[in-house]
Formats: structure tokens, C-alpha cells, sequence
């Protein structure tokens, strides 16, 4: 077999494609397709394997397999006019086919497009970049968002990732695709975050100002 590969490799181009359909299937059927798996059943170690996809997934929360809502997602409850449209279509049409039960999912999938989403309003503290104009969302550079408390409420760290979060998503969509960094400080203690454009955040240890070094670990985050 491996001889036969050997030769194969030897191959030319043209060479291949001189060969006939029934040639070619006889190859592939003597040495083997690469096996794959389906979507469907993979599984997590389909998915760090090197001989797969290598993906890290150090990050990433996967909730258990479940026919119930993970307790970590809000429960969605429907609007008044929905559940009378659902109602409606239930005592017109007989759901024990797909077309009608499409009726029935499209309603829903409305609902769920024309749901109204939530924003960010305030203000931030600092905001860094280089550019010629004077727009945060068209900024040549990375941006660089602090925000400054007196204090160190546990609530400042959310406040930071949104407003750094806020700030990705507007430049994303203006097509900077850059990550976005953010510091939270008082002072005297330092954090600092970065969020690279898929959204994965990555942060530091709470570094104290009069701690040797500070600084360059400072420089080191960010380059």
C-alpha cells in the first residue's frame, strides 16, 4: 500500500486527470475516503482531536444535553398576541403535516425576529485610538476603553465588558475587525481585559500600581 501511495504521489497533474472515472473510483476504493462523522454526532473530542478540527475550547460553557431550558437562559414567555394566533391556527387547520405545522413555527419565528432587544446608554471614562476622524466605530487603531471607580465594587467588571463590549460591536459592524481592550482601575489597583472579535474575553490578574513591573505586564497585555 504504501508503495502504491508513493507512486501516486509521483503523479503529475495531467497525469491524473488522464486517468479514467473507473480508475479513479477503483483508487479511492482501495485506499479509503478520510472518514468523517456527522454533525449530528459529534462530540467534544471530535472537536479537540489534531487529527480533527483542533479547536480550543477552554473558554467555552456547554450545557448537558437536555429537553428542558438550561437554568443559565432566561425562560422566554410569550406575548398575548402570539399565544391568540397560536390558538387561532390550532382551531383552523389540522397540524399532522409539515406544511401546516409550518404555520404554526413561522408565527412563532416572527415573534422571535420582532422581539425588541436592549441596549447601553452612558458614558465611558477614558477612550484611546488613532485616527484621523473623530468617530470611535472608524478608529484606525485598537481602542483602548478605562473605566476609573473610586472605589472596587464587584459590579465595575461588568460595567467595563459593556462598555468595551459596546464598542466592539459598533466597530465590527463597521467593519474594523480588530479586538478591543479595556482597563478598570481606581488608581491604585489595575485590571485589565481584552474582547477579540469572536467575543471571547480574556483578562489579568489585579495589578497594584507600587508592584514592580506593573507596567510592563501592562505593555505586554496589549501588544
Amino acid at each position: 500500500m504504501d508503495e502504491i501511495l508513493n507512486k501516486l504521489n509521483q503523479l503529475t497533474e495531467e497525469e491524473k486527470n488522464q486517468l479514467s472515472d473507473k480508475q479513479k473510483k477503483a483508487l479511492k476504493a482501495l485506499i479509503g475516503s478520510k472518514p468523517s462523522v456527522p454533525f449530528s454526532s459529534a462530540t467534544l473530542d471530535h472537536c479537540i482531536r489534531k487529527d480533527g478540527l483542533n479547536l480550543n475550547i477552554d473558554y467555552v460553557s456547554i450545557d448537558a444535553p437536555s429537553l428542558h431550558i438550561p437554568a443559565a437562559v432566561p425562560t422566554p414567555v410569550a406575548s398575548d398576541f402570539l399565544c391568540e394566533t397560536l390558538h387561532r391556527i390550532k382551531s383552523v387547520w389540522v397540524l399532522d403535516n409539515e406544511k401546516a405545522c409550518r404555520i404554526f413555527i413561522d408565527a412563532i419565528l416572527t415573534e422571535v425576529l420582532l422581539r425588541t432587544g436592549f441596549g447601553y446608554t452612558g458614558d465611558v471614562d477614558y477612550m484611546f485610538g488613532s485616527s484621523k476622524t473623530k468617530s470611535v466605530d472608524n478608529m484606525d487603531s485598537f481602542l483602548l476603553v478605562v473605566e476609573a471607580k473610586k472605589g472596587w465594587p464587584d459590579s465595575a467588571v461588568p460595567q467595563v465588558l459593556c462598555e468595551a463590549g459596546c464598542l466592539l460591536r459598533k466597530r465590527l459592524a463597521a467593519g474594523k475587525n480588530t479586538p478591543v481592550f479595556a482597563v478598570l482601575t481606581n488608581g491604585l489597583l489595575f485590571r485589565f481585559f481584552a474582547i477579540d472579535i469572536d467575543g471571547v474575553v480574556y483578562a489579568s490578574d489585579i495589578e497594584t500600581q507600587s508592584r514592580k513591573g506593573w507596567y510592563i505586564q501592562f505593555k505586554l497585555f496589549f501588544v
